[in-house]
């Protein structure tokens, strides 16, 4: 016991161990899975970020207006005790809000400047379009003077106002102390002001056309003044308008829009401390430009780029007001030039240098700039543009990386928390980077290839439209990230202004506790940070936030560093804010630049095609190729803008018809051609190379309310293409039908179906040919009327053409079957030029006396003794002999040979009727085959619904007596029925039509035989062809004459190069003669003569006198008996043919009296 215990015990704990293995083995391996489960989905999740972005509708979505706005005015909101710090705080947040509107009213006069000329034919142009289209200009222009003029007005104002707060003790009283306060929002809103009219002057310089059209139009102008009345005006308008011209010409259209800025008269009256204050700000300026500038990838950014452009703007204004050029700043300034920033793009294509600027607006400046330092910028120029085509390519795949890492982190949280949507403003922010950054690097690049290096490689090209999709996919990922959260941006603006009023609060209270200052009050400071702590209590507008900004630059003493680098980072966010972030977003990924590079659209979609692109990508590039459409739609010098942006759309549809549409359905269609084909073994190919771009079978969009189906388009040219060619080759249909199929299960598209009549590869001569050229076809085709086709009798190539039931099928389910009694009509025309033959040659004289000689022969012989008559076989070879002897045509054939060939092509003729009878009986068999049973619906619809259904259908007996009996089946069960439509019933008749065509096609009623021998007997009957009456006398002749004739073709057939024409089937002689005895009704002479019975009585006495010849050689007795067995075979194979095709015209007739014929 004790043994067998202790080894239960260790069995025990081997089993538990194992267990705990296996459970622990499980436990990990299920651990892994969920794992591997858990990254592959965070995988598909990162990968389908650029897809699902770009699956959105391309129009915009019903969303939420995120820009703060109230109805106060400024008087209202800047409210303090404090009178002087009052109107001081309230003249510059005026003039700021005057500067903002100068920004915004200026980018207006852009795109009508910029696009002036485009969309107008050199043809216009001289037919005196160029003076309308400056003569649309002119009101954009009177307020783009008046625009100017205010502008200078209002940057003298606010020098004007800056010189009142920055003088000097000797000036006199000062109206308010501002000590060390630096009004940095003010210089910031000068330089973009002035940086607006530098724009200005660019496009301006840029565009002559315009400055011609307006010389042309004050031209007309002038000219008009003394015909004033003519036109509906007064000398007096005239005169005005061209004095406004004039004004226009001089101000505007010179292209000194900055220029005269900067020599206007300023009231500084050389102001020292103004001018320190001016150049510490643009000193300021630039060492933080310089800061952003050390971090990588910052040279690129676009807003780097406008702020430096601002900066530069400021320090010539500097540099006009002191009369002097500051030689450290100017260092800088072309430092930052040559190593960061070598030129700005500004709007369109157009580029600002600021060597060349500073060259042409500082006071002097040819002399204050250094040749050196131009060659300098110039240089750095050039070799930018030529490192960064270089360089591009490999950064984007950094930049597709760290974009896919920002998506997935955009879309992967799930905002819950105040936290998370802190997360959300800041991942938003940071996209808002990257648009700028790629902003800046596109641009720049493209339009210093159109300025200095107009050759671009395609690899710069395909860098840049790659560019354009990452801009695009951030803005659609920004905005819906603005839809989907706007509470994110509530809470923000929330959070920057209680951050900031909590600062100024602390700082109200550290200073309440603090001496006061000598350079300036208590009072003051305290009156200023209690303005700033009121106007943060609202939302975060653009005149609270610069009010706010002016009030702490007065109050900036009582803050420490970190309090105001807080301050600045928080009143920088709450000023974008206040602009709007998704207005932000849209003018750094405006993409309006594509418009003057879109000839390059022609090298991009071809490289995206072959590189396989998905439609998504082309889809984000074509979305910034319709930035532009908001620019053309806004031009001025055309009547109607439309036509601008319609020629654009045309050009982009264009371009992907081209290189996307066209050559995806020329490889869909091949693809098809190599599938369907795939039996015969095609060349092995690379799948990854030459199988067509599955990618781009997606939507693509053309603007941002229309977008081209691309699958839709390959669809319309595969239907399109197979109806043509379905139409051209109808026996090709089947192959068709299959590439259809083919292209729904490999590429999901539907072509249409071409609902063309089909052919098969089995189609043959197509029966209308052959009716068209029936003449032709029974020469050179011979009958078989066992097995019902035709077989070229001879032919130029190694193989003859056969036509049988099958093919005559398939033509008539090309044509429909009213072609069958088409080509009776044909053969009876030919059959009656024929019989005009028949009758000349019996009527013949040779012809006529030989057959009344045997006639007369075969009626005494039938007055003889002998009662049972047979036509002698040696009289009919004695009969073709004779005939033979009258001569031979040109190819060697007899009377009688002709006469037979003649016979043949009758019985040709109907054993083409016969085919086409039967092929028409085969075809409704086919179409029949969906129907139950055709005999039992036709007796349904004869004798009744109730004789069939019986008593389970005692609702249809109910209105048996109402129903129209001359009604189909299926529409007698339609009409009772108020739940049908009369569609319903139509449809009801057009099948029970249907069915009923169908039962006539399959039945016996269609005769044609019957109509061709009854339409020409009464002809024959008449007493002037009685000449025909003896025409069964020539037959026996006639079979001779054919046996001899199939032998020797026969023979032919085992012979080499043989020439002449050889065939083993000849039954048209058969159904002739059979035709033209049933015609002529003279069967029962014919089987008076008991022909064929004479003729196997011939061949048995010939065997016999062939075998009684013992002289005679083996092989000669052997030759003689074989040639008397083979004509045999040949007259019993003519026998049971003629006695076949006897039975086709085989009618009950009336006996007609001999004494009628």
């Amino acid at each position: 016991m004790v043994g067998m215990n202790g080894n239960s015990s260790i069995t025990n704990h081997e089993y538990g161990r194992y267990a705990a293995e296996k459970v622990a083995k499980e436990y990990v391996a299920r651990e892994y899975s969920d794992f591997m489960v858990k990254c592959g989905s965070d995988l598909d999740a990162m990968c389908q970020v650029h897809e699902n972005l770009g699956k959105e509708n391309v129009s915009q979505t019903v969303c939420l207006d995120l820009i703060p706005r109230e109805d106060i005015s400024l008087v209202d909101l800047v409210h303090s005790d404090h009178e002087e710090l009052r109107k001081v705080v309230l003249a510059l947040s005026h003039l700021v809000s005057e500067m903002d509107f100068l920004v915004e009213e200026g980018r207006s006069f852009y795109y009508p400047l910029l696009y002036y000329g485009e969309g107008v034919d050199e043809k216009a142009l001289q037919a005196g379009e160029g003076h309308a289209c400056a003569g649309r200009m002119v009101e954009t222009l009177q307020k783009l003077l008046s625009y100017v003029n205010y502008s200078y007005k209002v940057i003298k104002n606010m020098v004007g106002q800056l010189s009142r707060l920055y003088c000097s003790a000797d000036a006199g009283p000062k109206y308010f102390e501002i000590g060390e306060t630096h009004f940095k929002i003010v210089f910031e809103r000068m330089g973009s002001v002035l940086a607006i009219l530098v724009n200005l002057d660019s496009i301006i310089n840029r565009n002559n056309l315009l400055r011609e059209h307006i010389a042309q139009l004050q031209h007309v102008v002038r000219s008009i003044q003394h015909n004033a009345s003519n036109f509906d005006t007064t000398p007096e308008d005239l005169r005005l308008l061209d004095l406004s011209l004039d004004e226009i010409t001089e101000k505007t259209l010179s292209g000194t829009l900055f220029l005269r800025c900067m020599n206007q008269s300023f009231p500084t009256n050389n102001n020292k401390v103004l001018l320190d204050e001016i150049s510490a700000n643009v000193k300021g300026f630039l060492e933080e430009l310089s800061f952003r500038l050390e971090k990588e990838g910052e040279r690129d950014n676009l807003e780097n780029m406008q702020k430096f452009l601002n900066i530069v703007c400021l320090y010539v204004l500097h540099a006009h007001l002191g009369l002097r050029v500051d030689n450290r700043q100017l260092k800088t300034i072309i430092d930052v030039a040559k190593n960061s920033i070598v030129a700005v793009p500004l709007v369109g294509s157009c580029l600002w240098f600021p060597d060349q600027f500073l060259s042409l607006y500082l006071p002097r400046g040819d002399r204050a700039v250094d040749v050196k330092m131009l060659e300098n910028v110039g240089t750095a120029r050039f070799q930018y543009v030529r490192q960064r085509s270089q360089q591009i390519a490999k950064d984007l795949q950094l930049w597709n990386t760290k974009i896919v890492f920002w998506l997935s982190r955009l879309s992967g949280q799930h905002v819950n928390s105040q936290e998370e949507l802190t997360n959300q403003c800041c991942l938003v922010l940071q996209g808002l980077r990257y648009v700028a950054k790629l902003s800046g690097v596109v641009r720049l690049i493209l339009n210093l290839h159109l300025a200095i290096q107009p050759v671009i490689s395609k690899g710069t090209v395909m860098a840049a439209f790659q560019t354009f999709e990452l801009i695009k996919t951030l803005q659609k990922a920004i905005e819906k990230q603005l839809t989907d959260y706007p509470q994110a941006w509530m809470h923000l603006q929330q959070q920057l202004r209680r951050s900031v009023s909590d600062v100024v609060q602390f700082v109200s209270k550290r200073l309440a506790s603090e001496k006061s200052n000598k350079k300036r009050p208590r009072k003051t400071i305290s009156a200023a940070l209690a303005l700033a702590e009121r106007v943060l209590t609202g939302p975060c507008t653009s005149s609270r936030v610069s009010t706010a900004r002016i009030s702490l630059a007065i109050a900036c003493n009582a803050f420490r560093d970190e309090e105001l680098s807080l301050l600045a980072h928080r009143l920088q966010k709450m000023e974008l804010l206040s602009v709007g972030i998704r207005q932000r977003v849209r003018e750094l990924a405006d993409c309006e630049v594509f418009y003057w590079h879109k000839s390059l659209l022609n090298t991009y979609l071809p490289e995206a095609r072959e590189r396989r692109f998905e439609s998504p990508r082309i889809g984000q590039t074509l979305m910034a190729a319709m930035d532009c459409q908001v620019a053309l739609a806004s031009v001025k010098h055309l009547s109607n803008p439309t036509r601008l942006v319609d020629a654009h759309q045309k050009f982009i549809r264009r371009a992907i018809d081209v290189h996307i549409v066209e050559p995806l359905c020329a490889s869909v269609e091949t693809e098809l051609r190599i599938q369907s084909h795939a039996h015969l073994h095609p060349t092995p190919r690379n799948p990854f190379k030459e199988s067509p771009c599955l990618n781009t079978l997606g939507n693509l969009p053309l603007s941002r309310h229309e977008q081209l189906s691309v699958s839709h388009q390959v669809e319309h040219y595969l239907g399109q293409t197979f109806y043509n060619l379905a139409a051209l080759a109808s026996h090709d249909w089947r192959k068709y039908g299959q590439m259809r199929l083919l292209a729904g299960l490999a590429f999901n598209l539907k072509p249409l179906p071409d609902r063309l009549p089909s052919q098969t590869l089995e189609q043959g001569l197509d029966v209308l040919e052959i009716m068209r050229n029936i003449h032709l076809f029974v020469a050179r085709f011979g009958y078989n009327l066992n097995n019902q086709f035709f077989v070229e009798q001879s032919s130029s190539s190694k193989h003859l053409s056969t036509i049988g039931i099958k093919h005559a099928s398939n033509s008539i389910r090309t044509h429909g079957s009213g072609v069958v009694n088409t080509a009776v009509n044909f053969t009876y025309q030919f059959l009656r030029k024929k019989f005009f033959v028949f009758s000349q040659f019996l009527y013949d004289e040779h012809i006529k006396s030989r057959l009344m000689k045997d006639a007369r022969y075969l009626r005494e012989l039938s007055e003889g003794k002998d009662s049972a008559l047979k036509y002698p076989y040696e009289r009919a070879e004695k009969f073709h002999r004779g005939i033979r002897k009258l001569g031979l045509n040109s190819i060697g054939l007899s009377y009688l040979d002709q006469f037979r060939i003649l016979i043949t092509h009758l019985g040709n003729a109907l054993g083409y009727v016969r085919m086409l009878r039967s092929g028409s009986i085969h075809c409704s068999a086919e179409s029949c085959a969906p129907v139950p049973d055709l005999a039992e619906l036709v007796y349904l619809n004869e004798t009744g619904v109730d004789h069939q259904l019986g008593s389970s259908t005692s609702s249809l007996k109910n209105h048996n007596d109402t129903m129209d009996m001359a009604d189909g089946l299926f529409e007698s069960l339609a009409k009772p029925n108020p739940a049908l439509s009369s569609l319903s019933e139509l449809s009801s008749k057009a099948l029970d039509k249907v069915l009923d065509d169908l039962a006539q096609n399959l039945s016996e009623s269609s005769d044609y035989f019957k109509l061709l021998v009854d339409v020409f007997r009464p002809f024959f009957r008449d007493p002037r062809h009685s000449h025909l009456r003896h025409f069964y006398v020539i037959v026996p002749p006639l079979t001779v004459n054919y046996v001899e004739h199939i032998v020797t073709c026969k023979e032919k057939l085992t012979k080499k190069n043989r020439q002449e024409t050889s065939t083993f089937t000849d039954d048209g002689l058969a159904m002739g003669l059979a035709y033209c005895l049933s015609v002529l009704d003279q069967w029962k002479d014919f089987d008076a003569l008991q022909w064929f019975s004479s003729v196997r009585e011939f061949f048995e006495r010939e065997r016999k006198i062939a075998g009684l010849q013992s002289q005679a050689s083996q092989d000669t007795l052997s030759l003689t008996l074989h040639r008397l067995e083979t004509y045999r075979q040949e007259f019993d194979l003519l026998f049971y043919n003629l006695n076949s095709a006897r039975i086709f015209f085989r009618h009950e007739r009336p006996i007609i009296p001999a004494s009628s014929i």
